[in-house]
């Protein structure tokens, strides 16, 4: 496995283009690139589990307030506002055999032991995954295995998507101290997991194809309205 990867520029994008941009990594990674990016979300935005429901949301007042975005992914509805977002695409090749639950966990214990360095005592939440109908529609209301908390409280959660054997995993970190070192968190986890990190900007191409996705795939109700 080649243990080197892109480390993309830190950026503040409207939901659809944050959404494109982790989808063109993971395509990225079918063809053989590894890529991690760290940003955030301008204007603060919140961003439906692939599943839901978007007229759920406006039970909520501040979700029916907000701009929001259906993730490629799976999950609860996460307010994206003051946190900071990472999302890492693997080719096949460097997943070494593991399950994708098993990466999840990898790179959430990665983060953890970030924390426990700053005297943060993060750990990773464990025993028996939650029953569907107990989680609730805001992701970070009830914690599951591998998520990681603070005292107690969800902190961090991620979700995945596989294609061709690759995988992306995009989560959110809800830790405000966090927020503002989002070049630092990245070189960080990239230590802490055993990569190597190449600052590299986005092609050509790819920057094209995230406008595309982002007008024609995630600013649009097809998309966000399908269920």
């Amino acid at each position: 496995m080649n243990d080197t990867l892109r480390c993309l520029p830190m950026s503040a994008w409207p939901g659809p283009l944050n959404m494109a941009a982790d989808e063109v990594m993971l395509e990225a990674a079918v063809v053989g690139v590894a890529s991690l990016r760290v940003y955030t979300w301008n204007p603060p935005t919140v961003s439906l589990g692939y599943f839901q429901n978007h007229d759920e949301r406006l039970a909520d007042p501040r979700l029916a307030s907000m701009p929001w975005v259906r993730r490629p992914t799976g999950g609860g509805a996460i307010i994206h506002d003051q946190d900071l977002t990472y999302a890492i695409a693997l080719p096949k090749s460097w997943l070494g055999g593991l399950a994708a639950a098993c990466w999840h966990d990898r790179i959430h214990h990665a983060l953890a032991q970030i924390l426990n360095r700053q005297q943060v005592p993060a750990a990773l939440a464990s025993g028996e995954r939650p029953r569907p109908k107990d989680l609730g529609y805001l992701c970070f209301a009830v914690p599951q295995p591998g998520d990681v908390l603070l005292n107690g409280v969800k902190i961090i959660g991620g979700a995945q998507r596989l294609r061709a054997g690759a995988l992306m995993q995009h989560g959110s970190i809800q830790f405000a101290p966090l927020r503002n070192r989002g070049d630092e968190l990245a070189k960080e986890l990239a230590r802490a997991i055993g990569w190597q990190l190449r600052s590299e900007d986005w092609t050509a191409a790819e920057k094209s194809r995230i406008e595309e996705l982002g007008r024609e795939k995630y600013g649009t109700d097809a998309w966000n309205r399908k269920r």
